[in-house]
C-alpha cells in the first residue's frame, strides 16, 4: 500500500512560512534560469554531469513534466550497446556512461591518485598533454556526453543548454569529443550553443529559495 505523507502542508503549518518542493534537477535548472546561464531563455535544458545524471527542460521558465506529472528521467536513454545493466533496467544507459562516476573510474586506472577539487582541471589539462591514454579516455567521455545530449537536442530543441556538475567543470577537456558526436548531416544540425552553469553548486540551493514564490507566482495568474 502505497501511503503518501504531506510533508509540504506539515512543513508550512510548523514554520508558517512558504514551502514547495520539487525535482533537484528542477531546482538547480530554476536557479540557472533566474539567476546564471539561462537567464533569457525561452526553452532552457539543463544537464548536470555528477554521480548521475540530471535533466530539466524549462519553457518560458515552467518544467517540463510527463503525463502522470512526474519529472521525466532524461538521464536514463540507452546511447551504447554497452553490456552493463544500470539500475534503471537499461543496458548502455547514458547515465552509466556519461556521469562523472564513468570518466573518475576510468581515469583511476591510469591517475590513481588523482583528486577531485578545485585543481583537477589544471591537473587533468597537463595529464591530457602528456597521456594520450588520458587524452583519450576524455575524448571517449565527451563522445559519451554528446551522444545523449544529440538524442535530447534533437527532441526538445532548447535555445540553450547548461552543463552543470562537478564533470562539467572539465568541459575544455573533453569538448572536441562532445563536438565529435553532435556532428550531423547539413540540414540536421542542431543548436550546439552549450555552455557550463553559471551558478556552480549553489544553483540548487537558489532555485529551491525561489520555488516557493514561483509557485504562489503561477498559482496567482
Amino acid at each position: 500500500m502505497l501511503f503518501l505523507f504531506p510533508l509540504v502542508a506539515q512543513l508550512r503549518e510548523k514554520l508558517a512560512i512558504p514551502v514547495a518542493i520539487d525535482n533537484d534537477a528542477v531546482v538547480a535548472a530554476l536557479g540557472e534560469y533566474h539567476l546564471g546561464a539561462g537567464r533569457g531563455s525561452k526553452r532552457m535544458m539543463m544537464v548536470t554531469l555528477g554521480t548521475g545524471i540530471g535533466v530539466a527542460l524549462l519553457m518560458d521558465g515552467e518544467p517540463l513534466r510527463s503525463a502522470d506529472g512526474r519529472h521525466p528521467e532524461a538521464g536514463h536513454i540507452p546511447i551504447a550497446s554497452d553490456p552493463v545493466n544500470c539500475y534503471c533496467g537499461l543496458q548502455g544507459c547514458w547515465e552509466m556512461l556519461a556521469s562523472r562516476g564513468w570518466l573518475q573510474q576510468a581515469l583511476a586506472r591510469q591517475i590513481p591518485d588523482l583528486a577531485w577539487d578545485s585543481h583537477t582541471l589544471g591537473v587533468l589539462s597537463e595529464m591530457s598533454a602528456a597521456s594520450p591514454r588520458v587524452a583519450e579516455i576524455l575524448y571517449h567521455y565527451g563522445q559519451n556526453v554528446g551522444r545523449g545530449l544529440n538524442t535530447l537536442l534533437t527532441l526538445y530543441g532548447p535555445d540553450i543548454t547548461v552543463l552543470s556538475g562537478s564533470a562539467a567543470t572539465l568541459l575544455p577537456l573533453y569538448q572536441s569529443g562532445l563536438d565529435a558526436a553532435l556532428n550531423r548531416a547539413e540540414g540536421y544540425s542542431l543548436n550546439r550553443l552549450i555552455v557550463q552553469a553559471a551558478l556552480g553548486d549553489a544553483a540548487g540551493a537558489l532555485g529551491a529559495a525561489l520555488l516557493p514564490a514561483l509557485r504562489e507566482t503561477r498559482h496567482s495568474h
